[in-house]
């Protein structure tokens, strides 16, 4: 089994990243327009900005 290139997956991850770009205040996993900030799960910083709900978490669950 041939072992992938890391590097040839992170430029192929940021292209298709880039494709789904749309502004800052839409989530790139389900396209919905958020009015807060979205964030980004990937440690380095380079993933895609995600909404709350799209991580995981419920914004209306009770505590």
């Amino acid at each position: 089994m041939r072992i992938p290139d890391p590097i040839q997956i992170s430029m192929s991850r940021a292209e298709r990243l880039a494709d789904q770009y749309v502004d800052e205040n839409t989530c790139m996993e389900c396209g919905k327009k958020v009015d807060y900030e979205l964030l980004c799960p990937s440690p380095t910083g380079d993933g895609p900005a995600v909404c709350v709900e799209c991580l995981g978490f419920d914004p209306f669950a009770q505590q």
